[in-house]
């Protein structure tokens, strides 16, 4: 019997449970095999994000734009739909109208769309 071997496999053990309960209490999804949280889908990001890369495309003003194309209540913005779940969709629709307001994108809020 190894001591030092069984102590670093109850280590890993321990660190992958911790991980896996922090992602779920954070909304997201823990995938085991690689030990790595995958964030959850954030409607105000994914509302604010979508109405950018409409009003500011991502060609024109080089920046990467994950959220090109994503409408409220269809593929991963299925959650954000009016139908299915109204304080997300309001969400949506508060990013969607912040977008809106601004009249030029500052780098800061670019980051938020390119993950």
């Amino acid at each position: 019997m190894d001591i030092t071997t069984d102590n670093a496999a109850a280590e890993a053990e321990a660190a992958a449970a911790a991980g896996s309960a922090a992602c779920a209490q954070a909304g997201g999804t823990w995938d085991a095999g690689t030990s790595t949280c995958t964030a959850a889908y954030d409607c105000f990001v994914a509302g604010f994000c979508s109405k950018a890369a409409a009003n500011f495309p991502p060609g024109t003003f080089s920046y990467t734009n994950v959220y090109d194309g994503h409408t409220s209540g269809v593929g991963p913005a299925l959650k954000c739909s009016f139908e299915n779940n109204l304080p997300q969709y309001a969400l949506f629709t508060e990013g969607e109208l912040f977008t809106d307001q601004l009249e030029i994108l500052h780098p800061f809020h670019l980051v938020l769309c390119d993950h």
